[in-house]
This record gives C-alpha cells, structure tokens and sequence, in this order.
C-alpha cells in the first residue's frame, strides 16, 4: 500500500496536451471529453475537465469525443483479441472515472467527518463488502471475489481518506 497518495501509481502528471497536463499511464481519462484525471486535482479537489468546466466523470450522457473516439464492440461481438483489448481498454476508461468520482466522495468525508478516529468505520465497511457480494451473485459473478477486488478498494479509499483529513487539519505554521 502506497505512503502517501501523492506517490499512488497514476496521480503524476503525465505529458502535456491539449488540456494541459492531466493524462498518466495510470490514468488515461474518461476517454469522453478529458485526456486524463488526478484524483487529488488542484488544492486537493477533483480534478475537473477545462474543456466543460465540470468533473472528469459526469455519468449520464456525455458529448462525443471527436473523430478519434471509437466504440468497442460488445463482448458477444469480438472476433479477435484486438477487439477484446479495445473493449477491456474503453472499460478501464470508464473505471477511472468512476474512481475519480468515488475518491471525491472520500474528499468530501475527510472535510465532514470531525473526527479522524471515524475515518474508519468497519460497520459501513462490511456493509458495503456486503453489498457488492449481493449485486455480484445476482449479475452472475463470484461474490468472493468481487468481495476481494472491493475490500481493496476501501482499503484504498480508508487510506486516502486519512492523508485527505489529515491534510485538510494541518497546521499551516
């Protein structure tokens, strides 16, 4: 597990383009409107898109990216691991801004909760672990795993949300 999440893979700048320096290896963007995302964004906010004034992971619908957008194929529709590769890759887009959604919740938990003790919160996460067992069972998955895959994910996000709080409280002498 990382330090400190200003060292966490994916939350460097990455080259500049267009929109400035947002894109990394770790994260490419949502693959929409944005080239890329930092979870941390500037003073420790989520990085918003300059090109529509809004957060990287609007949900709902979304404008066309320009010519160069192209969509996968459904799973049922791949013929070659080219097209399995484009469709896991447009995924992963689609991951990482829900990600940078989600860890924007975790900075709005840093900034409500008063107390740093409350960061973890064992009850809310087996309740989740819970949940995401329930949905994988009912989609088809294995519920172990996906239990696995999310416990990391809020160990991860108990993590950040730590380093968020205690940024937030910190002395500025």
């Amino acid at each position: 597990m990382p330090k400190d999440f200003g060292e966490f893979p994916g939350r460097t700048i990455g080259a500049q383009n267009n929109l400035g320096s947002y894109a990394t290896a770790a994260s490419p963007g949502c693959g929409v409107h944005c080239e890329g995302a930092r979870l941390d964004g500037e003073d420790g906010k989520v990085k918003r898109c300059r090109l529509l004034r809004m957060p990287v992971s609007t949900g709902g619908k979304k404008p066309l990216k320009p010519a160069r957008m192209t969509a996968a194929k459904s799973p049922e529709q791949c013929e070659t691991m080219i097209d399995v590769r484009a469709g896991v890759d447009e995924v992963d887009r689609e991951l990482v801004a829900l990600l940078v959604r989600r860890f924007g919740y975790m900075d709005a938990a840093a900034r409500i909760k008063t107390d740093r003790n409350i960061v973890r919160d064992e009850a809310r996460k087996a309740q989740v672990l819970d949940n995401v067992a329930r949905d994988a069972a009912a989609a088809g998955l294995e519920p172990d795993r996906l239990r696995a895959v999310w416990n990391e994910l809020v160990e991860q996000s108990i993590a950040y949300e730590m380093v968020r709080w205690d940024r937030l409280r910190a002395d500025p002498a």
